[in-house]
Formats: C-alpha cells, structure tokens, sequence
C-alpha cells in the first residue's frame, strides 16, 4: 500500500462549509494537445474530488495507462512520478492548498494533468437533494418544472 492509498480516506478539511455554503475539493484537468508547437486541444477530460488522494490516484491510474505509448525517456519520467516521489510531491502539494500537475510528450501529443484546490459552491440547502426539489401540483412528489403552488 503506498502513501497515497493510505491517505484515501481522508478528507481535506479546508473550512466549514456550512457557513459559507462552500465545500473545499479539487478541480483536477486532463488536456491532451495535438503538439508542442500548436496550441490546439485534441481532447479534455475533467474529475472533480473532495479527497487529495483520490485526485492523485486517478492522474497515477491514466498516466500508467499511457505509459506504454511514450518514448523511452518520458516513460521513464511517467513510471517516476506515478510510482515513486511525483506523486507524493503532488499529493503534499495539495494538503498545502497549492496546485500541481504533470506533463508528458507523445510523439504525437503533450499531456497535462493538473489539480487546483477549489471551493465547490452549495447548489441545495443541508437539507440533501429532497429539500431541493419542489411539489408538483398534485403535492404528491417532488417536480423539477421551477414552478410552485400557491
């Protein structure tokens, strides 16, 4: 069991939501571009989290996806930081409240993956979901049509 796994358990407290009506969590980004030279985005894959860890096991799980695909050089630099200090540099980052992220040249792509620590806005009271939603005319269920009965 690695660092990461032991620590997927635990939530970064990083405030009280309930009086802001915000939750801390992180905003993680996979943007694949067509090359180096050109600033166009062939694919774009987002995963929101309230855990650091999972954030960083996900990024570990896509990069040893990839792995096979890279050059000798940054398959090694991907094997590194999937398996060894990058990630544990990373996931300490974001217990900081600080960003990180990597990058990988494919011979035919770059690959970033960052993570930002972010406030996730309350979009239901407490209440969960239920108190969420509205009756319907009939005050037999709940409606999501945005009008109320009087």
């Amino acid at each position: 069991m690695t660092p990461v796994d032991r620590m997927a358990g635990q939530d970064l407290a990083l405030g009280d939501a309930s009086a802001s009506g915000t939750r801390p969590g992180f905003w993680c980004e996979r943007i694949t571009y067509r090359s180096l030279a050109v600033d166009s985005v062939t694919s774009m894959a987002t995963y929101a989290t309230t855990n650091p860890a999972q954030a960083i096991r996900r990024i570990r799980v896509e990069v040893r996806v990839l792995a096979s695909s890279l050059p000798p050089r940054e398959m090694a630099r991907a094997f590194a930081w999937a398996n060894e200090r990058g990630c544990l540099g990373a996931l300490a980052a974001l217990h900081r409240g600080e960003p990180c992220g990597l990058s990988l040249n494919r011979a035919d792509a770059w690959v970033e993956w960052t993570v930002r620590p972010v406030r996730f806005l309350s979009v239901c009271p407490t209440g969960g979901l239920a108190a969420c939603l509205i009756p319907t005319a009939t005050g037999r269920g709940p409606s999501t049509s945005g009008s109320r009965r009087t």
